[in-house]
């Protein structure tokens, strides 16, 4: 009873992964993108679409219904083999008519079942890689949809900081034309604030322009059938953020260790155990098959001739003379070295992005409360001392241009900034296969 609970148990855990995969296809899919797609998103609503995109749905359906028909092939024992013959052995009856030996036999594989159980622990070790496999593409998707995600509302801030510089080249350019009909401005002045008009005009459509395209591309990436305009909803990643925060309160390397130390979740790493433990199971047949007493046949029959009807009974094995299982147990232990390796690649691999993703958050951090935002109000300061300067008098339009541009251009560095830490952070989440 244990046994059979067990067995349930296990089934149970599977069916997690791959009910959900075949039970998506029933909805349809992409109108529930359309629908969606519709409305403001935020991170984790951009995440859910893209792992319901249709034909990153079927590709993972189809590997995995692959990796179960083999395993199901590797559960099935071979049909028994039915044979008939009919032979002249050279006797005749009264009439002179040549007699026939008929003979039917049933062929049945005696000790397969065992070489069928190990083929189908070894085919169900290659499901659970495949299942890892399929897992760290959905990893690497989220990753490429968070990247994704923030490059969009860097853009999104870009182009309301172009707004913004249109809006004060339309306002200077007005005050100049006032000024000029009071007699306060020449015409350069006019003619310095016409083309700074120009060019906040012309960087705010570069701006739309490159925010539109990267929606059509999300779009697309989110499972719509034809590229679309979205919008995006205001998303943080508070929680972790601030997770992260008391963690770096300490030593970089205590908070450091902790991280490394969370690397169970990666799927990648899993894979790579299931891809050694798909080869040891891999081993193990080859060496089964190399045996040559478990490909013994059994044949069991009936024979009807003038003489009477008689039964006959065969046996056959392979003599292991000149085929002694080499290359198929070399070949399986190859796999396991290479299995190994991947292993070992795989968990520096981890190691690395764990280690650059914390890193970069922290310099991106750093860059961004320490540089881009006291750069930006030291900015706004000098705009505001600027502009009073310019109204008595005592600076020149010239002064005033490069300090709304200095403002701006900080007011972009920043903007940079944010999406840097924003980005790293997700990073961070996905190298540790949250």
């Amino acid at each position: 009873m244990r046994a059979v609970w067990s067995r349930l148990a296990g089934r149970s855990r599977r069916a997690r992964f791959w009910l959900p995969l075949f039970c998506t296809l029933a909805v349809p899919i992409h109108a529930l993108a359309a629908d969606r797609l519709a409305e403001p998103l935020s991170l984790a609503d951009c995440v859910e679409l893209a792992e319901h995109n249709a034909p990153l749905l079927m590709s993972q359906q189809a590997r995995a219904v692959d990796a179960q028909a083999q395993l199901s092939t590797a559960k099935t024992l071979p049909n028994p083999i039915v044979s008939y013959l009919a032979q002249d052995i050279g006797l005749h009856n009264a009439a002179g008519t040549p007699q026939l030996l008929h003979q039917a036999m049933i062929t049945i594989p005696l000790l397969r079942g065992i070489v069928t159980a190990q083929e189908a622990r070894t085919a169900s070790a290659q499901r659970d890689s495949t299942q890892q496999a399929l897992a760290e593409e959905l990893r690497q998707l989220r990753l490429a949809v968070g990247r994704a995600f923030f490059e969009l509302r860097l853009y999104e801030r870009l182009v309301a900081i172009e707004q913004q510089a249109v809006d004060i080249a339309t306002a200077l350019l007005h005050q100049n034309q006032q000024r000029e009909l009071r007699g306060d401005a020449s015409a350069l002045d006019i003619l310095r604030a016409q083309a700074e008009q120009l060019d906040a005009q012309r960087g705010e459509e570069l701006a739309s322009r490159q925010q539109r395209l990267l929606q059509l591309a999300f779009s697309i990436l989110l499972g719509a059938e034809s590229p679309r305009p979205i919008q995006l909803r205001n998303d943080s990643q508070h929680d972790f953020a601030q997770q992260m925060e008391r963690s770096s309160a300490g030593s970089q390397e205590q908070a450091l260790s902790a991280l490394l130390a969370q690397t169970h979740e990666r799927p990648d790493l899993r894979q790579a155990v299931a891809e050694i433990q798909h080869a040891d199971a891999a081993i193990r047949l080859a060496q089964l098959r190399s045996v040559p007493l478990f490909d013994l046949q059994a044949s069991v029959g009936a024979r009807f001739s003038n003489l009477g009807p008689g039964a006959v009974v065969a046996l056959s094995t392979p003599l292991p003379l000149l085929d002694f299982g080499n290359g198929p147990r070399q070949r399986a232990q190859s796999l396991r070295l290479q299995a190994k390796a991947n292993q070992l690649r795989s968990e520096r691999q981890v190691q690395l992005d764990i280690a650059s993703s914390y890193h970069l958050w922290q310099r991106s951090r750093d860059i961004l409360h320490k540089r881009a935002r006291p750069l930006c109000d030291a900015r706004r300061q000098a705009l505001t001392a600027t502009e009073k300067q310019f109204a008595a008098g005592v600076t020149s339009l010239l002064d005033l241009i490069t300090a709304q541009r200095d403002l701006l251009a900080a007011q972009r560095a920043e903007a940079m900034a944010q999406r840097d830490v924003e980005v790293s952070l997700w990073q961070l989440q996905m190298a540790l296969g949250r």
